[in-house]
């Protein structure tokens, strides 16, 4: 697993917001792909000593999928103070952290955001083969986000609205793992200055995929 990492704490700040986001919050954020999402957050925050970043891909993986979009954003985040992981697993972080983050000032969040899961493409995303795969890594996700929150912290997933993607039920997964859903709100691309939704694999992979309407999800604890 790759590490990046420019700071030694906290910087405490007058509070700065994006959305329903601030400075003064421990923001993790799984499954970034060019990491514009987590930029479009430091940038707002000027200081990105609250957040942590990660990415499934290997550093080296990022550079072939996006180019140097993902090296910009990851350095952007990482002079502003953020932490950044390659090679993290959001379904199995749980275990992970508590090795990784032994010491850092960030190891339970209030918020753990996951933005579009997506398990792969692996054929039609309306295949029952396929629904399976994305269920089980939001499930998994689930389960090991309930143990690294904050008392009252969220879980915010981000996902596309109709079908099939109305099949992946995250409400029922979410109850299976001791999380519950408390609100639904559409999500809003025009907050997040910069971020650019991508394909996430294959040779287009830098490319943005249609967004369409989508929501996001907020789930606690039970």
């Amino acid at each position: 697993m790759d590490f990046q990492w420019s700071r030694n704490g906290p910087m405490f700040q007058e509070p700065r917001w994006i959305s329903c986001y601030s400075n003064q919050h421990l923001i993790l954020l799984v499954g970034e792909g060019n990491f514009s999402f987590s930029a479009s957050l430091g940038n707002a925050f000027g200081a990105a000593t609250n957040m942590m970043a990660t990415s499934l891909d290997s550093k080296d993986e990022l550079l072939k999928k996006y180019g140097r979009m993902s090296e910009w954003n990851t350095i952007n985040l990482m002079h502003r103070g953020a932490l950044v992981f390659h090679g993290f697993d959001a379904c199995k972080m749980a275990v992970q952290q508590k090795y990784l983050l032994s010491g850092f000032h960030l190891s339970l969040f209030h918020y753990i955001i996951f933005n579009f899961p997506h398990a792969g493409f692996l054929g039609k995303e309306s295949d029952a083969r396929v629904l399976k795969k994305h269920r089980e890594l939001v499930r998994d996700f689930f389960a090991n986000a309930k143990e690294m929150l904050l008392p009252g912290g969220q879980v915010h997933v981000r996902h596309k609205l109709g079908q099939p993607y109305d099949e992946w039920k995250l409400e029922e997964l979410a109850l299976s793992t001791g999380l519950k859903l408390v609100g639904r709100v559409r999500f809003q691309l025009h907050e997040f200055l910069g971020y650019q939704s991508c394909g996430g694999d294959g040779f287009r992979a830098d490319e943005s995929f249609k967004l369409g309407p989508a929501d996001t999800y907020i789930f606690t604890a039970r």
